[in-house]
Order: C-alpha cells, then sequence, then structure tokens
C-alpha cells in the first residue's frame, strides 16, 4: 500500500515504497517532473532500480543520493508518521548530515510534490566513476522563466556537502535577472559559495568544485531551453 504514483489537487504524490524503476516508467513523472525521470534513469544498475525506493533513498540520507535533488528542487515534502500521529517536513529541510535525519522512531510514508502552476523547466545530471556508481556530483534544477527572465529556481547539489543542498547564492546570482550567459556563468561560479566538497574514494574536493560549475552551467542551460 506504499507503492503508488498519483496526482490529487495537492500535487503529486510517490508511495515511499514505490520503487525507481517504477518512477522511471511513470508516465506522469516522465511528462511533468522529467529532472526525477532522469535521476531514475541514471540510478545505478537495472537490478538495483528493480529493488531500490525512493522512501529508501531518502531515507538512509547520504549526501549523494540521486533522488533527493531534483525532489527538493520541486520543493517536496516528506509525510513521517508515527505513535504520536503524522507531519509533514520540508524535504529540504529532512537532513542533519551524512546518514542522519529528522525521523524520531518514525516511518517516512509518502513524498508530496505542491502542485506547480505555469510553465518551469528542470534538469538533472551527475558526474561518476561508471554507469552504476554513486555519484561524484549530482545536481538538479528548476526554473520559472518569463520574458528570458529568471522569475524563480532552485539549484539542488549533492556529495558536495555533508547532505544534500540548495545553492542559495548561486540562485539569487540569476533570480531576477534577464538569462544570458552572462547571467548563468555569474551563477555557476557563485555556487563555489555554497558547497563544501571533501577528498575520498570517489573525487577530491577541487574536482568536485570545478564540475559543480559545470553541472550548474550545463543544467540551468537544458532547464531554460525546457521552460
Amino acid at each position: 500500500e506504499l507503492a503508488y504514483i498519483r496526482e490529487d489537487d495537492e500535487g503529486l504524490k510517490i508511495g515511499a515504497l514505490t520503487t525507481i524503476f517504477t518512477m522511471k516508467e511513470s508516465d506522469i513523472i516522465r511528462q511533468k517532473y522529467i529532472s526525477v525521470y532522469e535521476a531514475a534513469k541514471n540510478f545505478a544498475y537495472l537490478q538495483i532500480r528493480n529493488m531500490a525506493t525512493v522512501g529508501g533513498n531518502i531515507c538512509r540520507s547520504s549526501p549523494s543520493a540521486d533522488m533527493v535533488p531534483p525532489l527538493m528542487a520541486f520543493d517536496a515534502e516528506v509525510k513521517l508518521v508515527g505513535a504520536k500521529g503524522s507531519r509533514n517536513v520540508l524535504l529540504e529541510n529532512f537532513f542533519r548530515g551524512p546518514r542522519e535525519n529528522l525521523l524520531e522512531r518514525e516511518l517516512l510514508t509518502e513524498i508530496v510534490v505542491p502542485k506547480k502552476e505555469g510553465k518551469y523547466g528542470t534538469a538533472f545530471g551527475k558526474m561518476r566513476r561508471n554507469s552504476g556508481d554513486l555519484a561524484k556530483v549530482n545536481c538538479a534544477v528548476k526554473i520559472i522563466v518569463r520574458d528570458r527572465t529568471c522569475e524563480d529556481i532552485r539549484i539542488v547539489l549533492g556529495a558536495v556537502a555533508a547532505k544534500p543542498i540548495r545553492a542559495k547564492n548561486a540562485e539569487q546570482a540569476i533570480k531576477a535577472k534577464r538569462i544570458d550567459d552572462d547571467a548563468i556563468e555569474t551563477a555557476a561560479q557563485k555556487v563555489i559559495e555554497d558547497i563544501a566538497p571533501i577528498t575520498d574514494v570517489r573525487s577530491t574536493s577541487v574536482y568536485r568544485t570545478e564540475v559543480s560549475k559545470v553541472l550548474v552551467r550545463r543544467l540551468i542551460k537544458l532547464a531554460v531551453e525546457r521552460a
């Protein structure tokens, strides 16, 4: 009963036990939430997509979790249920650090993406060592464009801090600005003020910093085209 994808007046609702493969195959997600589709499509290998669930990917609370950035970019909430009742928490506020989150003897049962009006563009990308590996860096962008001006934007990155983060300095650098190569480049350069990458077995902090700028630049451009 916790495996479903449906829409209602509140928006998109995804059961916590919905597999990544089911999300990849969903017409609703592929047509309306393309960055979420791209994250599911590029999630590990087929065998893992058949078993892994979106709730599991979130609750593991890995800084490199692929499903988190696109859902955060859509301002998704998670529904937490326990003995004291239920509560909805903004996904952005759910994580405390590596493998740490807000769960207190609770279950995550549902992800809710609030209904959005108007046109927007969104995109997801990641850098990795091979096709099935965890991300060295991943990133999702969602942008609302009106008259070639950025009306609103979300830029979310993973694997560059202790938890998935919104690049708010990069967002502010382009928000309300006319979208051109200079504005996009300014936002890409600003992202270094938002991240704190480390060196580990998958990559170095220097590489992650440079790739973050590259992904932000590429994905803003792609999201604008889709908008």
